[in-house]
C-alpha cells in the first residue's frame, strides 16, 4: 500500500499545482510531455532538382503533447513550428528544448522538418531558381500545416486556435506559409506554377481543401520574398524576431549573407513592420535587438538577453486572451538611452505605432499592462535623466507608505518608508533603475529613471 501511495502522490502533487496554472500564460517546469512522429507526404512530394539525397524524415513532424494524464482538455490551442538552417541544415529535433517548453505551457507544439536544398542551388546565378527553393520548402511547410489541421481531432486541439512560428530560414516558410497565395506566387514567375504546381501540390488529397487559417504568427529572423505579398487581404495579428544587424537574413530589404548573385530581394522584418499600413493586420509585435553579436553566427544569434521561447508564447497569448489592446492606451517616447539594447515596437490598427525599450519586467515575463505602467505618470520625478539626484513633485509626495528602488535586474537599491524629497543614487552606477512608490490607501506608481553623466 505504501509502494502504491508513493507512485500516486507525486502524480496528485503535479496534477494540483498544473491546475492552479493558468493554461497557455504559465510555465509548469514539472509537466509532463508525451512525444511522438507523424508523417504529413511520402515519396511523391521529393524533387530531386532542387533537394539533397532522399530522407523520408523530410516528410515527418513531431508532436509535443500535454500528458493526458494530467490534462484531459481535448480542444487545447496548436504551436506549429519551422525549424532554421538556410534551406540546407537542421532539424525539428534540433529545437526540442523549446517546443517542450510550449507543451508545458499547455499547448500541442508541432515542430516540421521539410526537404532540404543542395547547397551550390542557394547562392546559385539564378534569382528564380533560388526562389523555386524557398518554394519548393514552403510547398513542404503547406502540406505538413493541412495534415495537422485536417487531424485536428487526432491530437486533441483547436483547430480555431493554430499559431504558426518559425526561425530564420523556417521564419522565410513560416510567414510565407500565413501570407502568400498562389495569386502571388504567379506575380513572380508564372513559370513557378508551371514546373513546380500549385501550393498545396504536396498534401494529401483527402487534406488538399483544409483552409490555412492561423490565429498568430510569430517569425524570429525571417524575412519574406516580395513585400507585397503583405495585402489587404491579410489579417493574422504578426509579432517579428531580429537583430537590426542580420545579414544572414537581411533585416530590411538585402540579399541574404554569401549569397551575392542569388536571392537578392528578400524583405526582412523592418520592412515587413513598416508596409503594415497597406494590411489589415490588427496588431504586430516587434522586437528588435541593437547589440551586435558574434557567435555562433554573426548577428543572426536570436537575443541573449530575452527569453524568446517566452516572448512568443506571451505573444500567443495576448492574442489569445485579446489583452493586447492594452498598449494602444500608452503612448512612449524613446529617450535616445543606449543603456537598453532590445527596443519593442507595437502596432495596432495603423493608428497607435510607437516603441519603447525592453523593461526588466517585461524579460521576467510581465503583462501587457503591468508592463505599460511602469511608463505612466513620468512626470513624477523630475530631471530625467538625472546624474543622480530625482525630485518628487508634491502630488506623488501625498500619503506615500513605501518607497522603493531597484534596478533592471530586480534587486532592491534601498527602500524607505519616510516621505522624501528627493531620490539620491548618486553612488550608483549610470544605469536604468526602476522607482516603486506605494501609497497607504494600496495605490502603487512604478516609474523608470535614467542616471547619466550628463
Amino acid at each position: 500500500m505504501k509502494k502504491l501511495f508513493s507512485l500516486i502522490f507525486p502524480c496528485l502533487v503535479l496534477v494540483s499545482a498544473y491546475s492552479q496554472m493558468q493554461r497557455y500564460r504559465d510555465y509548469f517546469a514539472g509537466y509532463p510531455v508525451k512525444v511522438g512522429t507523424a508523417t504529413y507526404a511520402g515519396s511523391e512530394a521529393y524533387n530531386p532538382k532542387y533537394c539533397i539525397s532522399y530522407n523520408p524524415n523530410f516528410y515527418k513532424y513531431d508532436i509535443y503533447q500535454p500528458d493526458p494524464a494530467f490534462d484531459k482538455d481535448r480542444m487545447r490551442a496548436c504551436i506549429i513550428f519551422v525549424h532554421g538552417g538556410g534551406f540546407v541544415g537542421e532539424d525539428k529535433i534540433d529545437f526540442s528544448e523549446q517546443c517542450t517548453q510550449w507543451a508545458q505551457r499547455g499547448y500541442v507544439v508541432m515542430s516540421l522538418n521539410y526537404s532540404l536544398a543542395k547547397t551550390t542551388q542557394i547562392c546559385a546565378n539564378q534569382l528564380t531558381l533560388d526562389k523555386r527553393v524557398i518554394y519548393n520548402s514552403l510547398q513542404d511547410v503547406v502540406a505538413a500545416c493541412k495534415h495537422i489541421l485536417g487531424n485536428g481531432t487526432t491530437y486533441g486541439i483547436n483547430v480555431n486556435n493554430v499559431y504558426l512560428s518559425g526561425y530564420s530560414a523556417g521564419g522565410i516558410l513560416a510567414l510565407s506559409t500565413a501570407y502568400i497565395t498562389d495569386a502571388e506566387v504567379l506575380s513572380i514567375s508564372p513559370t513557378f506554377n508551371q514546373e513546380l504546381g500549385m501550393l498545396n501540390k504536396k498534401t494529401m488529397a483527402a487534406y488538399k481543401n483544409i483552409p490555412l487559417k492561423f490565429k498568430a504568427v510569430s517569425a524570429m529572423a525571417g524575412a519574406i520574398p516580395q513585400i507585397n505579398f503583405l495585402s489587404i487581404d491579410d489579417n493574422t495579428p504578426l509579432q517579428l524576431i531580429h537583430n537590426e544587424h542580420d545579414t544572414t537574413v537581411p533585416y530590411g530589404f538585402n540579399e541574404p549573407n554569401g549569397c551575392n548573385d542569388g536571392i537578392k530581394d528578400l524583405w526582412g522584418s523592418q520592412e515587413i513592420f513598416n508596409n503594415l499600413s497597406k494590411t489589415s493586420i490588427p496588431y504586430a509585435q516587434f522586437y528588435t535587438e541593437t547589440k551586435k553579436t558574434a557567435y555562433p553566427i554573426p548577428n543572426h544569434v536570436i537575443f541573449s538577453s530575452i527569453d524568446v521561447k517566452t516572448s512568443v508564447a506571451n505573444f500567443f497569448y495576448s492574442v489569445m486572451s485579446n489583452s493586447f489592446k492594452t498598449y494602444c492606451d500608452h503612448q512612449v517616447t524613446n529617450s535616445g538611452s543606449t543603456t537598453y539594447s532590445i527596443y519593442k515596437y507595437d502596432y495596432y490598427s495603423s493608428n497607435a505605432c510607437y516603441y519603447k525599450p525592453i523593461t526588466a519586467r517585461e524579460l521576467e515575463g510581465a503583462t501587457d499592462t503591468e508592463a505599460a505602467e511602469e511608463f505612466s505618470d513620468m512626470g513624477a520625478v523630475y530631471p530625467n535623466p538625472s546624474r543622480g539626484i530625482w525630485s518628487l513633485s508634491p502630488d506623488t509626495k501625498k500619503g506615500v507608505k513605501l518607497i522603493s528602488v531597484t534596478n533592471k535586474l530586480g534587486m532592491l537599491i534601498f527602500a524607505t518608508d519616510t516621505a522624501m524629497d528627493q531620490i539620491n543614487l548618486e553612488n550608483e552606477s549610470n544605469d536604468i533603475y526602476f522607482l516603486s512608490i506605494t501609497y497607504q490607501d494600496g495605490t502603487q506608481k512604478r516609474l523608470k529613471i535614467e542616471k547619466t553623466e550628463y
